[in-house]
């Protein structure tokens, strides 16, 4: 299974799957596993950060690929990500990262200041298992979780497309160059307008409501992968 792929500032593309790391350069692949220093063979995001390292999310915590070799994230501070499954990344505009994890909701790590924050449902959080996170054009953090949108504020805010509906599961998400926030949920596909949720679905043409993945393409259109195939939504 393949969970992620990632292309690096020096062109090589990254696989994340079920059975380790896998690093193509052009010509060769290199593979990683527990056996290399992984902490898990489960590999399930990745990200670059500003230094050239390729910080991987694991299923027992976060490492880094750092000239070739896997090291820890962080020596003084792994203990806070350490055995704990990382399921996505994300890099703010202020160059902080966040990590959405499986059962302790998500951590804020700010490099500036070599410090964690986390947020969970002892904060307000819906559901400590995080699926997607993005910034929105004002610089909002937003946090798609298994039961659940939320929105981080000062305090958490919990966004709901009706009434009462919390048991939506965010599986993805993406801010379109126009501004817009999308998101994968298992119930179809749904664009924000504000705070204004828009659902479409297998009646708008999708193929699957379950969706897995967005991409925004260099010409603005949206790439819906679901769970029976892709689907190109203008």
């Amino acid at each position: 299974v393949i969970y992620s792929i990632v292309q690096s500032k020096s062109g090589k593309i990254f696989f994340g799957t079920n059975v380790g790391l896998s690093v193509y350069n052009g010509f060769t692949f290199s593979n990683y596993t527990s056996e290399n220093g992984l902490p898990n063979n489960y590999v399930f995001c990745m990200k670059e950060n500003d230094n050239g390292e390729m910080l991987l999310g694991t299923d027992s915590g976060v490492v880094k690929l750092l000239d070739g070799k896997i090291v820890p994230f962080l020596e003084d501070k792994d203990s806070i990500l350490k055995k704990t499954a990382v399921f996505t990344m994300f890099k703010d505009s202020k160059g902080n990262f966040w990590f959405g994890t499986k059962t302790k909701g998500v951590f804020k790590y700010d490099y500036s200041g070599n410090t964690f924050t986390n947020f969970s449902t002892a904060n307000g959080l819906d559901h400590n298992f995080v699926r997607s996170i993005v910034e929105d054009k004002e610089g909002v953090i937003w946090i798609g979780t298994a039961k659940g949108l939320n929105i981080l504020k000062k305090q958490i805010i919990k966004v709901r497309l009706k009434e009462n509906e919390s048991q939506v599961t965010f599986t993805s998400g993406l801010l379109s160059k126009d501004g817009l926030l999308w998101f994968g949920t298992q119930f179809g596909l749904v664009k924000y307008v504000g705070m204004e949720g828009l659902r479409y679905s297998d009646k708008n043409g999708l193929v699957s409501n379950f969706i897995w993945s967005i991409l925004e393409d260099r010409e603005g259109n949206i790439w819906v992968g679901t769970t029976q195939g892709l689907r190109l939504h203008r």
